[in-house]
């Protein structure tokens, strides 16, 4: 009766992690139960693996990067038995939402990086997310940086970590942090 998800960053060769961090949700509340690091590999070994911790943790949702490289780890999960869409989605934070007003202006412009960070920055404040309190994990996320740009279409906030070898922990905790907007 545990609800269990799964956040990924997936990271390949050349120097990027792959990072996998395993959350229970307990009501309001999302509780940091596993991390794992992984130096180099290759994708069929990350969906591989996504697929054993689906065995022993039973995940309602596996959140992963469908942009880039992580596209082809997206691409077998979905179609292989018992996972399908429902189940695994495909976190591209690289993604530009556009809302329109009814006459067709454009209305606002944000990338999917801000809702889901602005989601985990949230969760934390209002202390409903326990993560582990590890050095990499805290330096991953205290190496965030955000910034308003002023642009043609208006204010745009810009996320980024400036070290792109911290930012691993950091991608994977905000995109399970998405779960805490499940309904169950």
């Amino acid at each position: 009766g545990l609800d269990f998800c799964l956040g990924v960053d997936i990271g390949r060769m050349g120097g990027d992690d792959t990072v996998f961090v395993i959350y229970e949700k307990r009501k309001e509340l999302l509780i940091q139960r596993d991390k794992e690091i992984w130096k180099e590999t290759t994708l069929d070994k990350i969906a591989y693996h996504i697929i054993d911790l689906d065995r022993l943790w039973h995940f309602r949702k596996i959140y992963l990067d469908n942009g880039g490289i992580g596209i082809g780890v997206y691409d077998m999960l979905v179609n292989s038995p018992g996972f399908g869409k429902k189940r695994v989605i495909g976190v591209n934070n690289s993604e530009v939402v556009i809302e329109y007003l009814p006459d067709g202006k454009e209305k606002k412009r944000r990338w999917m990086k801000e809702e889901i960070y602005t989601n985990l920055k949230v969760l934390m404040q209002q202390r409903k997310i326990l993560i582990f309190s590890d050095n990499e994990t805290w330096l991953s996320l205290k190496g965030v940086q955000y910034e308003y740009l002023h642009m043609r279409k208006g204010v745009m906030l810009k996320i980024d970590s400036p070290d792109h070898k911290t930012s691993h922990i950091a991608e994977a905790t905000v995109r399970a942090a998405l779960f805490a907007k499940e309904k169950h």
